[in-house]
């Protein structure tokens, strides 16, 4: 098999991978480069970049998910908590492999606040209850590295979120 389909393969195995991409990526670079039943490759900087930036893409589906209204209802649902998880997956990720996290974060920022006014809505309006799995101060801490303010939601959103 050509090189270029090797990484393509590789590629979209990663893209499509589970809740932790880091994984599918070390385990795509395992096959490519060292399994004894994989072609064992050589990867040039271009191939690796491509590998990452699937890790990448997969890590903003899995951590914008939990923060899509739609998906509140749906089995693969996992709360807002899961984006707090995944989000500081990913900056770990990207800290190890020098990559830098503003694209995903500017998104989620974004996001997390349209989820949010979504949810006090829908809450308030009585459409469904709180879907909000993690407390006030989660969602502060998660703000904070957001360089995003949630004052201006705190007494609609503090009781939507759990009380420990």
């Amino acid at each position: 098999m050509p090189h270029e389909a090797l990484i393509e393969d590789e590629w979209y195995h990663v893209r499509h991978s589970g809740e932790i991409p880091e994984i599918a990526l070390h385990s795509s670079i395992h096959y490519l480069t060292e399994d004894s039943d994989g072609p064992r490759i050589q990867l040039n900087p271009a191939d690796l970049a491509r590998l990452h930036e699937a890790a990448g893409r997969r890590y903003r589906e899995i951590i914008l998910r939990d923060i899509t209204p739609a998906n509140r209802d749906e089995t693969m649902y996992r709360g807002v908590l899961r984006t707090i998880s995944n989000w500081r997956r990913y900056k770990r990720f990207c800290k190890r492999h020098l990559l830098s996290t503003a694209m995903v974060k500017e998104d989620l920022a974004s996001r997390l606040l349209i989820f949010l006014r979504q949810e006090i809505d829908d809450v308030e309006s009585g459409r469904r209850s709180s879907s909000i799995n993690c407390t006030f101060e989660d969602l502060v801490s998660l703000a904070v590295e957001l360089e995003i303010s949630l004052a201006p939601l705190e007494e609609s959103l503090r009781p939507l979120c759990l009380d420990f």
